[in-house]
């Protein structure tokens, strides 16, 4: 499994564990839908440190907690 899908599956399932639906996430870290949809299916090799920034903030979580070691 690439980085980008580890990654991409963080995502899902934080946002999965908080019941959140992918257009909330989306809506709530100001991010298009389908950009967050790449990012989860792991099609977005990088992503931007801003984007994913804004993405753990709006599950309540670092950046450090989503990205792969």
């Amino acid at each position: 499994m690439s980085r980008s899908q580890v990654l991409g599956s963080r995502i899902a399932y934080a946002r999965r564990e908080r019941g959140m639906t992918q257009e909330r996430l989306a809506a709530d870290a100001g991010v298009g839908l389908e950009s967050l949809r790449r990012v989860e299916q792991g099609h977005v090799v990088q992503p931007g440190v801003f984007r994913i920034a804004d993405i753990a903030n709006a599950l309540g979580m670092t950046i450090d907690g989503l990205l792969p070691a």
